[in-house]
């Protein structure tokens, strides 16, 4: 396996645990990027069948999609003042990965129109409900979205779970109006979760 970014293939085996069980992590020293080497070969059925009966806000456990969105909407608060210098009434607001519409419901007040993709339609599904906004079930490009059509594309903790990540930027970026802004959120191998504790 090469890295993702910059091509490297001597790539370091940083761990082969992972918080839900063995997994491996390769380490790009010259990116500073991690890389889970092992995915499901099927993406779309992983997520919508299998993510959500181990992953989620009670570890190795399943949840069910009001849980999760009771668990995780009042801790957005951060990731919306982080934005609001960027954000205004006139504008639209597509998440990539939106779950259950935990960010949407938050972010919703700042902005003209809140829109989610999910690759699970179950949630996607609550989000709609959740956050009264368009939510589509599936992989952003199959969603009935029209390139160029949103101010601000955000897609938080996502990037990390897609099999191409280059690949997946440069689809967020379709979607932006001309001057219009991406933010992507992903985890840190710095986090002092793994670095400390």
């Amino acid at each position: 396996m090469n890295c993702y970014l910059c091509g490297e293939q001597d790539l370091v085996r940083l761990t082969e645990h992972l918080r839900s069980g063995p997994g491996v992590v390769l380490y790009c020293d010259a990116c500073d990027l991690g890389i889970l080497q092992d995915r499901p070969n099927d993406l779309k059925e992983y997520y919508e069948k299998e993510y959500r009966k181990t992953h989620g806000p009670r570890l190795g456990q399943q949840s069910d999609y009001a849980e999760l969105f009771d668990a995780y909407v009042a801790h957005q608060g951060q990731r919306v003042e982080l934005l609001k210098p960027w954000l205004d009434r006139t504008m639209r607001l597509l998440e990539v990965g939106c779950g259950t519409g935990q960010f949407l419901y938050n972010v919703k007040g700042s902005v003209r129109e809140v829109v989610g993709v999910d690759i699970d339609p179950s949630a996607a599904k609550f989000a709609a409900r959740s956050c009264k906004c368009d939510a589509f079930g599936g992989r952003l490009e199959d969603a009935p979205l029209a390139v160029a059509s949103f101010d601000v594309v955000c897609s938080m903790q996502t990037m990390e779970h897609v099999e191409d990540p280059v690949d997946f930027a440069r689809t967020l970026a379709r979607y932006l109006k001309p001057g219009g802004r991406v933010f992507v959120e992903v985890p840190s191998l710095s986090d002092p979760l793994l670095s400390i504790y």
